[in-house]
């Protein structure tokens, strides 16, 4: 714990061991072990609202073509450029390049489920 303004204030960091997914949390402070400045001592205990823990890595996104129409069925080459992407977090914003990686356009944003 640390104080920046002469033991008014108090901050804490705790940090959850990886890898982690839980939904409920909470920190609970035993104030029975806290005392002022005069020696006064706290009685109870104090608790944080729930919060969500989340540490895993993210699986990693994939793209795919939609169907393959070139002059072969596995040459990966098509006239039709639809893509399945995978992997893809609620939210997250994609972004393609079809130059190597020198522009980047047709951003959108992903919605939950196959994208």
């Amino acid at each position: 714990m640390s104080s920046t303004d002469g033991g008014v204030t108090w901050t804490a960091t705790f940090t959850p061991d990886a890898p982690i997914e839980d939904s409920s949390n909470q920190i609970r402070l035993n104030l029975s072990g806290v005392s002022d400045i005069a020696g006064n001592q706290g009685a109870g205990s104090v608790s944080t609202p729930n919060f969500a823990i989340d540490t895993s890595a993210p699986v990693a996104p994939g793209a795919t073509l939609a169907s393959d129409t070139g002059s072969s069925n596995s040459d990966a080459i098509t006239q039709v450029g639809n893509l399945n992407i995978t992997g893809i977090e609620s939210g997250a914003t994609v972004e393609y390049s079809v130059d190597g990686g020198s522009s980047w356009t047709g951003s959108f944003t992903a919605v939950e489920g196959d994208n």
